[in-house]
């Protein structure tokens, strides 16, 4: 009779080895799928920053060529006031 209560008793132990075995399994797997999702929108985050980096690399590169074409067309225009300047120097002396 001892013998059976020992063996009832580690039936019962081992019914409840394996219930908590697979709550220890089922909480692993749901822990992973909730890192694996987290993961995702981490990864998601990062490919909109970096596509917004982008954007605005693309933005300086914009300004960057517009305010360089401005400080030419200055220049032009400099340039061809001062001509106009000498040219009308020129006429004034050839009017004399």
């Amino acid at each position: 009779m001892t013998s059976k209560d020992e063996i009832g008793q580690i039936e019962q132990s081992t019914r409840q080895l394996a219930i908590k075995l697979r709550e220890v399994i089922e909480q692993s797997m749901e822990m992973a799928k909730n890192l694996s999702d987290a993961g995702t929108g981490l990864a998601d985050s990062a490919n909109r920053a970096s596509d917004a980096s982008e954007q605005i690399t693309d933005a300086v590169g914009e300004i960057s060529n517009g305010a360089v074409s401005q400080a030419e067309s200055v220049e032009d225009s400099a340039n061809n006031t001062e001509q106009i300047g000498k040219n009308i120097e020129e006429i004034a002396d050839n009017v004399t």
